[in-house]
């Protein structure tokens, strides 16, 4: 295996350990993994509501403490590198909201990242997530 192919999949690695890390920034309400995960110029979009990386995590805050709590699952990443520090990723998401023990609604979509390479670290420079449905249903954990 050459250097080239070893860089590539160390590349690749760390632009998974990025989403995942998004994610449990997220659901555990860590402010400072959420922004580890984002350059701070970076963006957030969802649907055709547009937010920086402040407003993103100051939402994500407010919202535990009005109790909700999150479950993100991301699969089916594909990676296509369009230069040597840039790269678009392409991934499902689903999400699972809850509060006081009930768990609902289950949200599913598409998110599609623009990823950027700087000093040698990879993040997210542009994100944006389409709700491809939602399912209204509660489910009681117990």
């Amino acid at each position: 295996m050459n250097q080239t192919v070893i860089d590539l999949l160390i590349d690749k690695e760390a632009i998974c350990d990025c989403l995942y890390r998004i994610s449990h920034g997220i659901d555990r309400r860590d402010e400072a993994v959420i922004r580890s995960s984002y350059w701070p110029n970076g963006k957030y979009t969802f649907g055709s509501s547009s937010y920086s990386v402040d407003e993103f995590s100051e939402s994500v805050l407010r919202d535990s403490k009005s109790g909700h709590s999150t479950i993100h699952q991301i699969t089916n990443v594909l990676i296509e590198f369009t230069g040597p520090a840039e790269a678009i990723v392409a991934s499902y998401l689903s999400v699972l909201r809850g509060r006081s023990g009930k768990m609902g609604p289950f949200l599913f979509g598409q998110q599609t990242d623009v990823f950027q390479k700087r000093n040698g670290e990879w993040r997210i420079a542009d994100r944006r997530v389409i709700c491809d449905g939602r399912n209204e249903q509660v489910w009681i954990v117990d």
